[in-house]
């Protein structure tokens, strides 16, 4: 019963260093919000249409998409530094849990999504797999991050209106061949 006892107080000094170990000061989020460029990496027009599509898509939906580039994550796991962010800047409606940080990490070259409860549904990890591979790394490994950015924001604002049966303004312009929302089922 004591080893028992041990290993179950070892288990929740490991829970609770991990998360207390996240100490590391998180940067502000920028007076724009929807982005948070702290390596200057995105030019300023695809800034202005993150910017509108992410305003347009809260004002319909109450969903915000936060795009964030730091330049290194210290050591820290590229998901959990995206999550606690996430949960940090209070990104998304917190009764709906609708938010979704996408964050790069430019010396690290790491890139994560993270999405709150409320739209794992719609945004499950093999769709943000498929986000990633078709509309951000193709970008990203020709050093394009601005673009990468961009396109896999518009794909994620994608599906979280096709999630809440809202249209987006039809000038950003989504190359819509490349997002699978519907997977073929079959049942016996």
């Amino acid at each position: 019963m004591k080893k028992v006892f041990a290993l179950f107080c070892a288990i929740i000094l490991i829970f609770s260093l991990s998360f207390s170990s996240f100490a590391i000061s998180l940067p502000e989020p920028t007076n724009v919000f929807f982005v948070n460029d702290f390596v200057n990496i995105i030019d300023e027009d695809d800034e202005a249409e993150i910017m509108k599509i992410g305003a347009d898509l809260y004002e319909q939906t109450t969903a915000q998409i936060v795009v964030v580039t730091i330049d290194s994550l210290d050591g820290y796991d590229v998901d959990e530094y995206a999550l606690e962010l996430g949960r940090e800047w209070g990104v998304g409606n917190e009764d709906n849990d609708n938010g979704i940080v996408i964050l790069l990490s430019l010396s690290d070259r790491e890139i994560s999504i993270q999405v709150g409860y409320g739209l794992e549904g719609c945004l499950n990890d093999g769709k943000i797999g498929r986000i990633l591979d078709d509309y951000a790394i193709p970008y990203l490994t020709v050093d394009d991050f601005s673009t990468g950015l961009i396109e896999a924001y518009k794909a994620v604002a994608y599906v979280v209106c096709e999630e809440y049966d809202v249209e987006l303004n039809p000038e950003y312009e989504i190359d819509l061949s490349l997002i699978h929302i519907s997977e073929p089922t079959r049942r016996y």
